[in-house]
């Protein structure tokens, strides 16, 4: 019996293993928490095809990694400081002794600012993948995609936490529940770029 390796099956097999692959890597890369984003934009390069000098996704997650490492991590570490400022912020807010009134306004002003905090964690490697722009131009363009993408950012949003779920299984099936899920990001990516990439 002869083997077709250019079939459907062989393909999506293929696929599936280059994106357990992606998902392996990037989890190792972001063992030390500066690289994550960094680790994180490589992955989006890969996944969006941005570099195809090679066919190998692991060589085509490291360029990426190292060309885009301090631009993402400068943008990684912002949303950091940011993260670690909201967070105390809602402790605050939800924690602290205000009226009533006062404590509902509060509560609404941090369910916006972490709204906007996931909007930011959601788009910014994945642009930084995707074009190449500086570190104000990051922040701008999260802005103008998130007013004009904004079923596709909720779509990214709900797949982030999603990632965050499936990582807190780490499991054999949270590990492969990731490689899926940045399948279905970039997919996401291609479409909330398209107008700006034709």
């Amino acid at each position: 019996m002869r083997v077709n390796f250019e079939s459907k099956i062989f393909e999506a097999l293929s696929a599936a293993f280059d994106y357990i692959l992606l998902a392996f890597c990037w989890i190792v890369c972001c063992l030390p928490v500066v690289t994550v984003g960094a680790s994180t934009t490589a992955v989006f390069s890969a996944c969006m095809d941005v570099d195809m000098q090679t066919s190998s996704v692991a060589l085509r997650f490291f360029r990426a990694f190292k060309s885009n490492f301090l631009l993402a991590t400068q943008v990684w570490l912002t949303l950091v400081a940011l993260g670690a400022i909201l967070a105390l912020d809602i402790y605050v807010c939800w924690v602290g002794a205000f009226s009533e009134y006062t404590s509902q306004y509060l509560r609404l002003a941090t369910i916006t600012a972490g709204f906007v905090y996931l909007a930011m964690l959601s788009l910014a490697f994945g642009l930084i993948a995707k074009f190449k722009m500086t570190y104000k131009q990051v922040f701008y363009n999260i802005f103008v995609i998130s007013v004009q993408q904004l079923k596709w950012l909720l779509l990214l949003m709900l797949l982030n936490l999603a990632i965050a779920v499936a990582l807190a299984c780490l499991s054999a099936l949270g590990f492969i529940i990731v490689a899926a899920l940045f399948y279905l990001e970039a997919k996401v990516f291609a479409a909330a770029f398209r107008p700006y990439t034709q």
